[in-house]
């Protein structure tokens, strides 16, 4: 365990405190509970209540800027024999996949693969993919208690190679990539085949506002970011979230890759 010096910590020093404390920390339900776990840690050691939340919020800073945090720590939560998260599908993808004629479907931080399983079982072929052995792990196993084959790989968006027009369906669903950037997104719409269907649902709040959660998308962002797309429904309001209790603002947002002129 890192013990603090009397001085604050720099940035990097208190980053690889947090990466040491998250192997070490009880499996959690939420991401919410390591962090409150983390804070309490500095307390424990020393650290007063005011610099512990300081530094709380500064590792929350920092989790928008960094990667490598991500898989351990989702690793930590879906060891949890009690998940602070909905594990049934997602509401709104359901309902937007309902009059869909299944193809080949790509679920990018699947987690544990409820939406991946869901979605095998009424047709769908699904590529999902997640950097959380344990969640792979979580997921292959509720593909085989559902009777359902899925192609889960553990590797990271960055190195997954998404191909070209090859996607009836992507889904993101409270995803630790760069939804709204503009990058990610084209590479996004370069993969879906015509016609086919982009789902998305996070946490929402604007670009400016403060303590802005690793998962928050920006509406006006996201628009700008798929705009090449059609836009076939669109939400952004206080409603209960997958991965709280608590109500707060979510986005979603569904949208179709058009045809081009000639029907392809």
């Amino acid at each position: 365990m890192i013990k603090r010096s009397s001085s604050q910590p720099t940035d990097d020093a208190l980053w690889s405190e947090f990466l040491g404390f998250i192997p070490e920390a009880p499996n959690a339900a939420s991401p919410l509970e390591l962090f409150v776990g983390f804070e309490e840690q500095m307390r424990s050691e020393g650290r007063t209540e005011e610099e512990a939340g300081a530094d709380r919020a500064r590792v929350l800073r920092l989790t928008n800027e960094r990667q490598d945090w991500i898989g351990p720590m989702f690793d930590r939560i879906y060891a949890s024999d009690a998940p602070n998260f909905n594990q049934a599908p997602n509401q709104f993808l359901s309902e937007i996949v309902a009059s869909e004629r299944p193809g080949r479907v790509l679920d990018i931080a699947m987690g544990q693969g409820r939406n991946s399983v869901f979605l095998a079982t009424i047709g769908w072929h699904v590529t999902g993919i997640d950097v959380s052995p344990q969640g792979i792990a979580v997921a292959e196993a509720g593909a085989n208690r559902a009777g359902v084959t899925i192609d889960a790989r553990q590797v990271g968006i960055d190195e997954f190679e998404l191909g070209s027009a090859q996607w009836d369906l992507i889904v993101l669903t409270y995803a630790l990539v760069p939804v709204a950037d503009v990058v990610f997104a084209n590479r996004i719409v370069d993969s879906l085949a015509p016609g086919g269907l982009l789902v998305i649902e996070s946490f929402g709040s604007n670009r400016d506002a403060t303590n802005r959660r690793p998962v928050d998308l920006d509406p006006d962002e996201l628009r700008a970011a798929y705009r090449a797309l059609e836009t076939i429904r669109f939400e952004d309001e206080e409603a209960l979230p997958d991965w709280t209790d608590r109500s707060a603002r979510v986005v979603r947002m569904a949208a179709r890759k058009p045809f081009s002129s000639d029907g392809t």
